[in-house]
């Protein structure tokens, strides 16, 4: 579809027949025109691409259990047990 655009940009700033044949003088500042064209059309398909993942994108809510004392834990779980959770008891003097 981006081709077609260019193309037609092209054409329409060179004239029909500057393709196939000889160059005219038109022919460079057509081909500017419709490359400056392309790249403004992917750079506002890449922002609204941006946009459009910034909004629709989001990590999920990461649930943490306790683990019950004495079974393995999960990677970054440790210290998460139901009795880690508790007041500490009181030392005796």
């Amino acid at each position: 579809v981006l081709g077609v655009v260019i193309s037609i940009q092209f054409e329409a700033t060179a004239g029909p027949g500057a393709t196939g044949g000889p160059l005219t003088a038109a022919a460079p500042q057509a081909s500017t025109d419709a490359f400056h064209l392309g790249i403004g059309i992917a750079g506002l398909l890449m922002i609204a691409g941006g946009i459009v993942s910034g909004l629709g994108i989001q990590n999920p809510e990461r649930k943490v259990e306790a683990v019950p004392a004495g079974s393995a834990a999960a990677a970054g779980e440790c210290g998460h047990s139901a009795e880690s959770d508790a007041e500490p008891a009181a030392e005796p003097a």
